[in-house]
């Protein structure tokens, strides 16, 4: 966009204004048009006139394949009448090489002695013949795009004969082309066709003068902008125009009058070239590089080959490429309609008028080409549709690339100005950031404290841990290793002594089993993954199984009352059993000997499990560290105690979203009671 600025400020006026104005013209260039088109498509409607007789509406006519070519003048007018296919409206055959015979009756009026013009088009006909009843035989006329101007006889782009029918015979008119076959034309009287051949030669004249126009205001865009879309449409027009004025006669008439291979050659070679410049116009209105890649690719290609179908009209092979080359245009914008809706569609809102650009556009080609396949009569407004139609579509082209610079411009403008705002606010900013900056340390200072504080307190935890689980183990293990060296030293007198010495070694290895099961699930309940494993479990098989450690003293005695509870209970087994495991076990270190309590209850829907020794109790000031780990009560006997197991519990009853509590007394023991939520309390 800086470019653009800069080629265009010698003007010395806004861009913004001057885009604004370029597209009304652009607009009113395209109003202009229109009304030019308007006039033009009355073509047909003037071949109607009273004074002219059209071929297959007043001259009807039948037609005859000659395949090969070689029917003579006499074998055709030999023929009957019945030899002949009728035709309404003009003749087109399609794209072949068998040549044509065409027997038109002429009306009693005509055969007056006067002389009549018969007009025939399209003026790129390669070789016609008019044979013509006389008084004395057949009179022949020869004409087509392959004789020199000065042969014809009448100096016009059209093919005009001069006629004085006389008998009773027809008229007989023989075509042939190496491109597509088709005929159109009237019957004139000669001050008639002189009438109207003037405002048509004036019409034309106001065409190429806004054609001429058109392209050098393309032709400016190109070199102001210097992008490839303008320099895509300039080329397209450039050779659009000259292939109309070819395929209206105006070359042989105007620039080749001596040299009519030259005229001819010109055709097909715009043709292909016309061709290849559309596609390459269709990918520049679609971006297809940036929106559809793989399509851009095939897009050029075709564009390539369709250029080198120009080389096929010097080397005589035209023929063989005529049809194809104008169908793949046509189907080429058909598919570039149907891009620029999926486009649009996609929200590029600049599509749709591209859309509605090639809609219109093929619309207007479709007739044409569906008269040089022989599908319809050829028309010459229907068939010259699209020349009118060419104008019009250029400047809509322009028009909505100069709309899209404008936007590209007016988004560049709110950048700027976006830029320049933010630039304000950065420099009013940059003081609050320096503070903001200097808020940020201070904090990550901090939070580097506090991290610092957590490794400390993580360090501190491992050694208490590996301290604890040293000092716990070793206990076991040395009650493991004695009896089993007691074992081997002196060996048991009778069956008594070895139980009493199995049963050292079982109690040792449950132990260890307990700590290792306490260990696990303090390192369980602390990963980000924790997740309760729930199941519905028998109540008091569960209580008793944890109670087995009571049952491993000769100093305690096992109470355990589950009829006030329910039978089964949805919870982690596990976690609870180790819980229950814990609490007991305490009951069994610190409660003195006696007994040892486990009653289980409902109290408000939630499940209450009581756990009552006969000790001591714990004296008030050790009642609230009890629950922290690796803490022991002060008056705790030495070496007895991990300081994990109520930790534990404590998270255990808290992920069955539970609690523990203690109801302590000095001289009636400890009582520790926990509560577990059904499931349904649970997940609220």
């Amino acid at each position: 966009m800086t470019a653009i600025v800069g080629n265009i400020g010698f003007m010395r006026v806004n861009i913004h204004d001057f885009l604004v104005l370029l597209l009304r013209i652009c607009r009113t260039a395209a109003l202009v048009t229109g009304l030019l088109f308007a006039t033009l498509a009355c073509a047909d409607e003037i071949d109607s006139r009273p004074l002219s007789l059209r071929l297959g509406v007043e001259l009807p006519y039948g037609v005859l394949a000659d395949p090969s070519g070689e029917l003579s003048v006499d074998a055709v007018t030999a023929m009957p009448a019945e030899r002949f296919t009728k035709r309404p409206g003009g003749f087109a055959a399609g794209f072949t090489t068998s040549t044509f015979w065409l027997r038109v009756e002429l009306p009693a009026r005509v055969k007056n002695d006067k002389e009549w013009w018969l007009v025939l088009g399209p003026p790129f006909l390669d070789t016609l013949r008019i044979v013509e009843p006389s008084q004395d035989g057949w009179r022949i006329h020869e004409g087509g795009d392959l004789l020199p101007l000065a042969t014809r006889e009448l100096n016009y782009r059209d093919f005009v004969f001069r006629l004085r029918p006389q008998g009773d015979q027809p008229l007989f008119i023989r075509v042939k082309s190496s491109s597509a076959v088709l005929l159109y034309g009237a019957l004139w009287q000669p001050a008639a066709f002189a009438t109207q051949a003037l405002p048509d030669a004036r019409n034309w004249g106001l065409y190429f003068g806004m054609a001429a126009l058109n392209t050098i205001f393309i032709a400016g865009l190109a070199v102001v902008f210097r992008q490839r879309k303008f320099f895509a449409l300039v080329s397209s027009s450039l050779l659009s125009y000259p292939l109309v004025a070819g395929l209206q006669g105006f070359h042989i008439w105007l620039l080749w009058p001596e040299s009519p291979q030259w005229a001819s050659m010109s055709v097909g070679v715009l043709v292909c070239l016309t061709s290849a410049a559309a596609i390459w116009l269709l990918r520049e209105c679609l971006s297809l590089k940036q929106n559809f890649p793989h399509l851009d690719k095939i897009y050029l290609g075709i564009a390539g080959l369709l250029a080198l179908c120009a080389l096929s009209v010097p080397l005589g092979l035209y023929y063989w490429v005529a049809g194809s080359v104008t169908l793949i245009t046509e189907l080429a914008t058909l598919g570039a309609l149907f891009m620029s809706v999926r486009l649009a569609v996609l929200g590029n809102r600049v599509q749709i008028a591209f859309a509605i650009a090639f809609l219109i556009h093929f619309l207007s080609v479709a007739p044409a080409l569906a008269i040089n396949y022989g599908l319809i009569p050829p028309s010459r407004a229907l068939h010259t549709l699209w020349q009118y139609e060419l104008i019009p579509h250029m400047l809509i082209i322009a028009g909505i690339f100069l709309f899209e610079i404008r936007r590209s411009h007016l988004q560049w403008v709110s950048s700027r100005n976006e830029a320049l705002l933010a630039t304000r606010e950065a420099k009013d900013m940059l003081a609050n950031l320096v503070d903001e900056r200097t808020r940020d340390l201070s904090c990550a200072q901090n939070a580097l404290q506090v991290a610092l504080d957590g490794e400390r307190s993580a360090l501190f935890e491992q050694k208490q841990f590996m301290a604890m689980v040293s000092h716990e183990f070793r206990t076991p293990l040395a009650v493991i290793d004695a009896t089993a060296v007691n074992l081997t030293d002196v060996p048991p007198q009778d069956q008594c002594d070895l139980d009493l010495r199995a049963g050292q070694l079982l109690r040792a290895t449950r132990r260890l089993s307990k700590l290792t099961d306490t260990c696990l699930a303090d390192a369980r309940l602390r990963d980000d993954a924790f997740a309760l494993q729930r199941s519905d479990v028998v109540l008091e098989s569960l209580i008793r199984e944890a109670a087995d450690i009571v049952s491993w003293s000769v100093k305690h005695t096992l109470l355990v009352d589950c009829s006030a509870a329910p039978v089964h209970w949805n919870c982690d087994p596990a976690l609870i059993r180790i819980a229950l495991s814990n609490l007991l076990d305490n009951a069994v270190k610190y409660g003195g000997p006696g007994q040892v309590s486990v009653i289980a209850t409902l109290e408000a829907e939630n499940l209450l499990i009581s756990i009552k020794d006969e000790g001591e109790g714990i004296p008030a000031s050790d009642q609230l560290r009890v629950f922290e780990r690796y803490q022991r009560g002060i008056h705790s006997p030495e070496g007895k105690g991990s300081g994990l197991g109520l930790s534990v519990v404590k998270m255990i009853s808290e992920a069955h979203f539970g609690s523990i509590d203690m109801v302590a007394h000095p001289k009636s023991g400890c009582v520790f009671e926990l509560r577990l939520p059904p499931v349904s309390a649970s997940l609220l």
